[in-house]
């Protein structure tokens, strides 16, 4: 037996004229955001500069200040990054220098 689901709505009304939920403006807001960092990177991971079509892994968009840190989804905190400096780096935002012992800020691509 099939179960009835009534349709939204704005079922069948223009795309434009669909209420937008918080999902959706985040989903908005990160690909206009993404978009940007792409043409930006040409192809290059942020950090140690290779190339996306020489290592044959799909490389990532990442929060240079995580959201965790408050940092936000904007272009200028994002940065293309490969799936291993994307790991290394993770939610941190600095790092022991072995030469001086000292809490050092990570490279901020």
């Amino acid at each position: 037996m099939s179960q009835y689901i009534p349709a939204a709505p704005w079922a069948g009304t223009e795309p434009s004229r669909r209420p937008l939920r918080r999902n959706n403006i985040i989903s908005v807001v990160w690909a206009f955001a993404s978009r940007q960092v792409l043409s930006q990177a040409g192809g290059l991971c942020a950090y140690c500069r290779s190339a996306e079509a020489l290592l044959g892994v799909t490389f990532e968009i990442d929060h240079i200040v995580p959201l965790s840190a408050e940092g936000g989804t904007t272009a200028d905190n994002l940065c293309f990054s490969c799936p291993t400096c994307n790991r290394q780096k993770g939610i941190r935002q600095t790092a022991l220098d072995p030469l001086s012992g000292e809490e050092t800020p990570l490279f901020h691509p």
